[in-house]
This record gives structure tokens, C-alpha cells and sequence, in this order.
């Protein structure tokens, strides 16, 4: 079943609040590994800094409560590209 978890960034802002639809069940450990991902998808992540600290949240009594924080890696896959070199002259 697709539900939404919330997540937030400490370290960045503190505040603000985003959601990511995972499967349930699933671990903390890889919920915040899914929220990492769609944060480096959809919001810029890949210009942050990482790893990039996730705070699972949920609300409780109108607030949000913390299911605690992870430290998520993201692991660098270059990209290669070649074009042909100009011939010398």
C-alpha cells in the first residue's frame, strides 16, 4: 500500500516539512533512503551537500513528532561523454 512519509532536512531547514510516497511496510532505514532519492529527484538535491541528514516525522496532536534521523549517502556515478577531436592542421 502507497502512503506518504514525511520527512524534513535538520540541517538545511528545519521547518519545512516534505512528503514521499513509499510502500508500507518498510523500514526507517529505507524510507529515508526513498525520501533521500526523491529529494536528490525533485528538489535539488543534487546541488546539496551529502550525505544529507533525514528526519522521518509524523504528526501527532497537530505537530510533528520524530521517528528519528538518518544520515543518507548518495553514491557518485560518473557520466562519460566524447565527441571527436578536431584534426590538427
Amino acid at each position: 500500500m502507497t502512503q506518504i512519509a514525511h520527512y524534513r532536512l535538520p540541517d538545511y531547514d528545519p521547518n519545512e516539512v516534505f512528503g514521499c510516497p513509499v510502500e508500507l511496510p518498510e523500514a526507517h532505514a529505507e524510507i529515508a533512503r526513498l525520501c533521500g532519492e526523491r529529494h536528490h529527484d525533485y528538489r535539488d538535491g543534487w546541488e546539496m551537500s551529502w550525505p544529507l541528514k533525514i528526519e522521518l516525522v509524523q504528526a501527532t496532536n497537530g505537530s510533528w513528532s520524530s521517528l528519528g534521523i538518518w544520515d543518507v549517502e548518495r553514491e557518485l556515478c560518473p557520466v562519460f561523454s566524447a565527441k571527436k577531436a578536431k584534426e590538427p592542421q
